[in-house]
């Protein structure tokens, strides 16, 4: 009798570690398979949120080159309007330029610094360095440069056939790259 029940705690003891197996088992496959997982979304996330800083970068300066391609043909016609003396329609293409999107003001400012015509009326016939920093107009080719609260300074100087007439200060808002991702650690894995 004690055969029996020796054979059948013997049993009961298999069949339990069976059973812990048979629970265990899955158990573990799935804590490995969700850390798995985990750390999977963690470097996506990560290698999508590298990506999208590399894209933001090239889209700003992709956008700062259109602006000084932009900005050229611009100066070129003020410089023919210039050399005609010719300020009103100089004037008119400055008001028609400041109508695009994203720009703020266009200004076209004498070598002494004066500002000869101006998108915004208040500043016309002032100093440019009462209203601007004045080492903005120093450079002898278009340079774009960024200001406080984003918006980009376009300065361009308005060459003559061997002087410089004045120059073009165009200040623009760049459009904001929007990602189509939200900003989280862990992106969503769909359910199957």
């Amino acid at each position: 009798m004690e055969e029996k029940t020796e054979s059948k705690s013997r049993k009961w003891i298999w069949i339990l570690i069976l059973i812990l197996i048979i629970i265990l088992v899955p158990a573990g496959i799935w804590v490995f398979k969700n850390n798995e997982i985990k750390n999977l979304t963690e470097d996506f996330g990560q290698e999508r949120l590298e990506m999208e800083r590399q894209f933001e970068s090239k889209f700003r300066e992709e956008q700062k080159e259109h602006a000084r391609l932009m900005v050229k043909p611009l100066t070129w016609a003020v410089r023919a309007e210039m050399m005609r003396d010719n300020l009103e329609q100089v004037n008119q293409y400055l008001s028609q330029f400041v109508k695009e999107k994203n720009i703020q003001q266009v200004m076209l400012v004498d070598n002494d610094g004066q500002i000869l015509i101006s998108t915004d009326k208040k500043t016309e016939n002032a100093a440019f360095s009462e209203w601007y920093d004045a080492a903005l107009l120093q450079d002898g080719e278009i340079t774009l440069s960024e200001r406080e609260g984003g918006d980009v300074a376009i300065v361009a100087p308005v060459m003559g056939l061997d002087t410089r007439l004045g120059t073009l200060v165009v200040f623009y808002k760049p459009s904001q790259y929007e990602s189509s991702y939200e900003h989280s650690a862990e992106p969503e894995i769909p359910a199957e």
